[in-house]
């Protein structure tokens, strides 16, 4: 009997092995992040490409097990769509609400509703973002893909990965008008605009010094990047070293621009309105304008009927832009690029003819 009972309940052993253990999910928490010097410095993506996207989608199809689902945080007042892994079981609020609320007590504006949190193992984000990314970041559907684990130690802790990654999130919604010179949107590229105009990205990516949207070779001094850093620096200021480049290392201003580009966003240009009268005896009026700010300038000259005058942007003692219209009565308009000027001059001059004009200049700020 002995013998029998024995081998029922080692045939039950097999037949119903127990379940794997789900993976445990980290809480991120400022509280007990650990603070220490890093071993290997943080590594993410900024997804772009086909291929990059294509890897991506592949990735969370296979490895998320849940659509994203909206939570709230715990104050009511944020909320986020979150996707989680399989290995952590079914998703529910208990599980996500630690990360809701991180994402949520970050320096933020409207733009956090627009997130989606994909939560995966550290492995899982290595086969969706890169083999070395710790995390990854889509603008195209403002998507974030985070670890649910600590980091190992050596490496930047979670909750500071979680906080760079945001800054992607905050500059895909702003804009940066006209510097675009990647496949990301301008903000994404160059940072957002009063970061960038302090810390002179676009005289800088001029120089050949930074390289916009440049994921590889330039990693370190792509703009995008470092200012993903500044805004990580800013919700930690002198806990963890600076690790892009040097030339970009933020200071006081460079955190004030940051905080301004999150809780006060730039959104367009602001017009000021000039005039004046050209006749044959006053051949040309000129105008000083100031700004604030990179970016473009625009111009439209309103001409008097029967008379043709041209706009002209001054520089350096240098003609830099002038209008092409011609016609009596036309309407003349300009562009060009403000990097790093801040002063300069708009110059009205008659071709024939004479009468009262009417300007309209257009800055960043």
């Amino acid at each position: 009997m002995r013998r029998l009972l024995l081998l029922l309940s080692f045939t039950a052993t097999l037949a119903a092995p127990a379940a794997a253990a789900a993976a445990e999910l980290h809480a991120p928490n400022d509280a007990t992040a650990p603070v220490r010097p890093f071993a290997r410095p943080l590594v993410d993506r900024v997804l772009d490409t086909p291929r990059e996207l294509a890897r991506a989608s592949s990735a969370r199809a296979r490895i998320a097990q849940s659509q994203p689902q909206t939570f709230y945080s715990t104050d009511g007042k944020s909320a986020m769509r979150v996707s989680l892994s399989g290995e952590y079981g079914p998703i529910s609020k208990e599980k996500v609400q630690p990360t809701v609320d991180f994402l949520a007590s970050r320096l933020h504006g409207s733009e956090l509703r627009e997130l989606t949190a994909v939560i995966l193992t550290p492995a899982e984000v290595r086969q969706a973002c890169s083999a070395t990314a710790l995390a990854c970041y889509v603008p195209r559907s403002e998507l974030m893909i985070i670890p649910g684990e600590q980091t190992p130690q050596g490496e930047v802790p979670v909750e500071y990965v979680i906080t760079h990654e945001y800054g992607h999130h905050v500059a895909t919604n702003r804009d940066n008008d006209p510097f675009n010179e990647s496949s990301f949107n301008s903000a994404v590229a160059f940072g957002p605009k009063r970061w960038a105009t302090y810390e002179q990205i676009c005289a800088g990516v001029a120089e050949r010094r930074y390289h916009p949207g440049d994921q590889g070779e330039n990693y370190e001094r792509n703009p995008g990047e470092n200012w993903a850093e500044t805004y990580a620096q800013l919700q930690y200021q002198g806990q963890f070293p600076w690790q892009f480049d040097p030339s970009l290392a933020p200071d006081a201003g460079a955190f004030a621009a940051a905080q301004a580009d999150v809780l006060d966003p730039w959104t367009k240009n602001v017009a000021r309105r000039r005039s004046g009268r050209l006749t044959s005896s006053r051949r040309s009026k000129t105008f000083p304008v100031t700004t604030t700010l990179d970016g473009r300038v625009a111009l439209t000259l309103t001409n008097p009927r029967g008379a043709d005058f041209d706009a002209q942007v001054i520089s350096g003692g240098r003609i830099v832009a002038r209008s092409r219209t011609r016609g009596r009565g036309s309407t003349d308009r300009l562009t060009a690029t403000d990097c790093a000027v801040r002063r300069f001059d708009v110059r009205v001059v008659r071709r024939s003819g004479s009468g009262a004009f009417s300007l309209r200049v257009q800055t960043p700020g």
